[in-house]
């Protein structure tokens, strides 16, 4: 008869371990996905200059532990386990990021943007200036063309290009008072001297110079 075969028992030290860093990696790059933005949103005055760096800190943590975590396993030969987790880790950490950097490039555009209206106000306010000068040695006519501007502004050029404007091959302002009576010797303060394209801020607006001398904005709907 044969005799039954004894098999050893299971030594618990000799399965493969689960690699931690694997496991935290997953966990980073869920908790990197940019859900606690949301949270910043709640509570802005708290949270949010806080929570806004979780995303890519969490995100680039769970790439570095998942490439550490797959280097240990290979180099393990079969010792540890946990591969799967490791690449999870790493979709999700790259996927954490990326989704932050698609939140993250609207807001830069748009501070950009508002950089770009504030010179834009700038130059329609130094045009403005030049404006007042012509027509002080001019019995307060406007002048009809900019070119007539160009002895009192030598940066003329560059103050009549919007930031914002996508063509720079011809100026971004328009002269539409041109002959007409400046601030000082006028009575019409309200009457729009200047004013510019609106392809240069697309869906805004653009910045009108009055002939009280003021510049304001004034966006699509009102225009």
């Amino acid at each position: 008869m044969n005799e039954p075969v004894t098999r050893a028992p299971l030594d618990a030290a000799s399965l493969p371990k689960n690699s931690a860093l694997a496991t935290a990696s997953v966990v980073l790059g869920i908790l990197g996905l940019p859900f606690p933005l949301l949270i910043g949103a709640i509570w802005p005055d708290v949270f949010l200059p806080f929570i806004l760096l979780l995303p890519p800190v969490l995100g680039i943590l769970a790439l570095v532990f998942a490439i550490i975590a797959l280097t240990s396993i290979g180099k393990s030969g079969g010792g540890m386990k946990g591969k799967g987790q490791a690449i999870v880790g790493l979709i999700t950490g790259g996927v954490s990021l990326l989704l932050f950097a698609a939140m993250l490039l609207p807001a830069l555009a748009g501070a950009r943007e508002k950089d770009r209206l504030a010179q834009c106000l700038s130059n329609m306010k130094q045009i403005g200036l030049a404006i007042d000068m012509y027509a002080g040695t001019h019995d307060g006519n406007i002048p009809r063309t900019f070119d007539d501007l160009r002895p009192y502004a030598t940066n003329l050029d560059k103050l009549l290009i919007c930031p914002s404007a996508k063509d720079t091959s011809h100026p971004s302002y328009q002269i539409v008072l041109g002959g007409g009576k400046w601030q000082r010797y006028g009575d019409n303060p309200d009457a729009v001297v200047v004013t510019e394209s609106t392809n240069d801020h697309p869906g805004w607006g653009g910045n009108v110079l009055y002939n009280d001398g003021h510049v304001s904005w004034v966006s699509v709907r009102d225009r």
